[in-house]
């Protein structure tokens, strides 16, 4: 650059502002050194070091503004200035060492907007300079030189920002040069705070904080500040030093602590090669989550995040990174990139500071060609992990190497990292063909094996993942000790709910901040061994987590809450869900409103879905399960008949078998048992039919379902069907395995047990079924008591079930709201039924008791058995009542 590129502004009216990068460059004790040496001596070194400055200057194409104290020099670009910088301590360094001075320069570097002119001919002839400049970056950078320590350069952090993208550029240098933050200070004169990085090569460079001054000062604290009174009155009394140094010591530019978490983000790739998109960025992700000390937050969860940003495609580099960690709560986000230079190849990584989207440091390691690869990846993981605070011995019990615990192939790496991302695109059928890839191109990659298996089970088809299951598991050598324990703990999940819950409570004590293990935990105790007691701690810390299904765990709590009783958290727990984003798929809500009674707040539930456009995904049919539920819930069973044919036509699997249990229920209550009867004989058969065949074929549990016809055949007296059924689930090796399908197996049994009035044997039965029954068996088990002649038992029952209305619209509900129907139906038979027990000794309760039946079926016709033996028995009791005040 020189005089010449700045005609356009020739005279100081016509400056015009130009992006530049200054230098100021002081030598530190000049006076001193020209008193020690002489005037002669001083002008010769004087006329060397300006000499050798120039030198360097014209290499990097700067251009000279001033000398006076000092030299102020102008450059285009923010990387020529840090690599004159560092060339020209180096060169003073060596002609200290061949002259045997001390000679040191202090060094500020910053960029920004400058008025840049040429004088004219005349004016250069009077003395003035050819190149004239102002601006407040003149200010700053002054104030940069000014507050660093001997042999320093400081750079500031847009200046620091800029210099670092490039830093390759620095060639051999680069692998020397070493970036250090030392925050934010401010500085007299200057409105703005203005962040401090270093830059420089060990054994040059002091790295160390610069010390504070009347005319610039660390951003920290007032009461850590040397002139505050505090302090002052402190170090007078003789605080010991070690005291006050912690209380002066300026905190890390990002303080990292055990267990913080960060982002990682895009590869940028400079090489031209495109293999390593998506693979370099997975390995270090893989690489860091090997430590227990560092927190990654999962790629999921940033895929959410950034769709919540609006920007679901978005590139996470150094800015929409930084705000993806700052939603977060991440302490850094790490941008890794790869270049090329000659013939060798560099991986870099850099630390960057959300908050102000600044690098605070930046490892690199060489290789000499791209098979080399993941070794460097390696090295560069274990540095990070170092950077951020990790001890040797902690990266040491938790590391292997990357190209064991991934691929050595980088194509294989790139197929699996694309089909992870498949699937955050909900593009399954691709994820799939992306995961296979990747397993024939290496046959022996374990963690691909996890990823399809995980895939299977996402979608609820657990049988489809025990092969790749299996094979990950058979490559546990290739698993890092967390995938290994991860897919453990599913495998664990497939045997039995018990196993999987303890593998899962190990998984989530041995990784705490990994929601997946306490939602699992959670997921499993609610779903499969109806335990919310057990269920909730766990559930709550996975919806605290950064785990993407962290709203999924708040929905499950929810569902937890509401079978509890404790109906407020629940509704408050939905809602949570729901505007985060759960709620388009599921609609769970509309159960607490309608345990609360809320039909106008639950059908505004059910039918959000449609009015914002958005489907319940593979259960279309599900919000009209739940309006059978609410039809039910207030009498109008024939309106709710007229629905569930309506939407039986469309319905699949799963929805098929629900429609057809609300169906039997709602025919049941207006007894019509001949269609009952009809519907079963062809029912049960079928589902018989299905659980021949193979496992892969079925994408819903039948066993629950076959267990729920048994007991309406042996209701509609059909007892043949009804331990066909029986016998189907007694054969069925699962089921002895899952507490719930061998609750509602035993629940059959007792069913056909009440139908040939053994009630004693029935109760026996139900009694000792589980710790954590269902409502349905409590029921039956109320049922039993009554058939028993327990009239005790009975009525304590009936009581707790009427109380627990919220569990009878939780359990086992799933989007197919399986049962639910039934069980709202005979949660308001249970007020009838206690009624009709307490009636001889207590008929003011009875009395409350049958209002309340009656109250709560409004659109019941009045001629349906159960009503008209409601107003029978009411009528009675209040004409006795009457008959006794005469």
């Amino acid at each position: 650059m020189n005089s010449n590129v700045l005609a356009s502004a020739s005279t100081p009216t016509n400056a015009v502002p130009v992006l530049r990068t200054l230098v100021c460059c002081e030598m530190v004790d000049a006076g001193v050194l020209t008193e020690g040496l002489g005037d002669i001596r001083a002008a010769e070194l004087t006329r060397r070091l300006d000499r050798c400055l120039r030198d360097v200057m014209h290499k990097y194409s700067g251009l000279e503004i001033a000398k006076a104290d000092g030299y102020l020099v102008m450059f285009e670009r923010p990387i020529q200035a840090v690599g004159f910088s560092l060339a020209y301590q180096s060169a003073l360094r060596d002609i200290a060492t061949e002259l045997d001075l001390v000679l040191h320069a202090r060094i500020g570097i910053h960029v920004g907007d400058v008025m840049v002119w040429d004088n004219t001919a005349v004016d250069v002839a009077q003395g003035a300079r050819p190149t004239e400049l102002e601006g407040m970056v003149r200010s700053i950078v002054g104030r940069l030189a000014a507050l660093a320590l001997p042999g320093q350069i400081l750079a500031s952090a847009v200046a620091c920002s800029l210099a670092q993208r490039s830093h390759p550029e620095l060639g051999e240098r680069a692998t020397r040069t070493r970036w250090q933050a030392h925050g934010r200070y401010r500085f007299k004169g200057v409105h703005e705070p203005v962040g401090v990085h270093e830059v420089g090569e060990p054994g040059i460079a002091p790295f160390r904080v610069p010390p504070w001054s009347s005319k610039a000062h660390r951003e920290v604290p007032w009461w850590r500040r040397p002139s505050t009174v505090v302090l002052e009155a402190a170090l007078a009394l003789g605080i010991i030093g070690g005291t006050a140094f912690l209380l002066l010591r300026p905190p890390q530019a990002v303080a990292f602590s055990e267990r913080d978490w960060v982002v990682v983000g895009d590869l940028n790739n400079r090489t031209g090669d495109d293999v390593f998109d998506a693979a370099l960025d997975t390995a270090l992700r893989v690489g860091l989550e090997q430590s227990r000390y560092v927190n990654v937050v999962p790629q999921a969860r940033v895929q959410q995040t950034l769709a919540l940003m609006k920007q679901p495609n978005a590139l996470l580099d150094r800015s929409v990174g930084s705000d993806v960690a700052q939603r977060e709560r991440a302490r850094a986000l790490i941008v890794p990139s790869i270049v090329s230079y000659g013939k060798q190849l560099r991986v870099i990584a850099e630390v960057v500071d959300p908050q102000t989207g600044q690098t605070v440091l930046s490892d690199n390691v060489d290789m000499d060609s791209a098979d080399q690869v993941m070794g460097a990846m390696d090295q560069l993981v274990q540095r990070l992990r170092a950077h951020l605070g990790e001890s040797l011995a902690q990266i040491q019990a938790s590391s292997m190497p990357l190209a064991r615990v991934t691929t050595s192939n980088i194509e294989a790496l790139k197929s699996y990292s694309l089909g992870v991302r498949a699937v955050y695109q909900e593009d399954f059928a691709q994820s799939f063909n992306l995961l296979h890839h990747a397993t024939d191109l290496d046959p022996q990659f374990a963690l691909a094996y996890g990823r399809i298996a995980a895939n299977y089970l996402g979608l609820g088809q657990p049988m489809l993942a025990r092969e790749p299951l299996t094979k990950a598991l058979g490559l546990s050598d290739r698993l890092s000790s967390r995938e290994r324990s991860y897919l453990d703990a599913h495998e664990a999940s497939l045997r039995s709910p018990r196993d999987g819950i303890s593998a899962w409570k190990v998984y989530a004590d041995l990784y705490p901040d990994d929601g997946a293990g306490a939602n699992n935990v959670g997921y499993y105790a609610f779903k499969d061994v109806n335990d919310c007691d057990q269920a909730v701690p766990y559930l709550k810390r996975a919806s605290e987590s950064l785990h993407p299904l962290h709203i999924a765990s708040l929905y499950t709590m929810a569902y937890c809450e509401l079978q509890l009783g404790q109906i407020d958290a629940s509704l408050r727990d939905f809602e949570g869900a729901r505007n985060g984003g759960f709620g388009k798929r599921w609609i769970g809500e509309a159960d607490a409103r309608l345990a609360r009674g809320d039909y106008s707040g639950a059908l505004r539930i059910l039918d959000e879905p449609l009015r914002s456009g958005y489907s319940t995904n593979a259960n279309p049919n599900a919000r009209f399960l739940r309006k059978l539920t609410l039809l039910a819930d207030q009498g109008d069973f024939r309106v709710a008949l007229a629905l569930a044919d309506e939407i039986s036509a469309d319905a699949e699997h799963g929805e098929f078998w629900s429609i057809a249990l609300a169906r039997l229920s709602l025919l049941s209550i207006e007894d019509e048992q001949d269609e009952m009867r009809t519907q079963l004989r062809v029912l049960i058969p079928q589902l018989l039919a299905l659980a021949t065949q193979p496992d892969r074929s079925r994408d819903f549990d039948y066993r629950l379902y076959l267990a729920e016809l048994s007991v309406w055949a042996a209701r509609a007296n059909l007892l043949d069907l009804a331990e066909r059924a029986g016998a189907a689930l007694e054969r069925d090796s699962v089921v002895a395995l899952h507490p719930a399908r061998a609750q509602l197996a035993t629940w059959a049994k007792a069913e056909v047990e009440l139908r040939r009035e053994q009630g004693r044997s029935a109760l026996q039965r139900l009694a000792h079924v589980s710790d954590h029954p269902y409502w349905s068996l409590r029921e039956a088990q109320a049922r039993a008591a009554v058939a028993a002649q327990d009239s005790t038992t009975a009525q304590m029952v009936y009581r707790d079930l009427i109380e627990r209305r919220g569990a009878a619209l939780a359990e086992l509900t799933t989007e197919n709201a399986m049962g639910q129907t039934e069980r709202i139906i005979s949660w308001n038979l249970s007020r009838l039924a206690l009624a009709r027990l307490i009636a001889p000794t207590q008929p003011d309760q009875a009395l409350t008791l049958l209002d309340a039946f009656t109250a709560q079926w409004p659109k019941a016709s009045a001629e349906l058995p159960v009503m008209r033996e409601a107003h029978t028995l009411a009528a009675r009791l209040r004409a006795e009542q009457h008959s006794a005040t005469q």
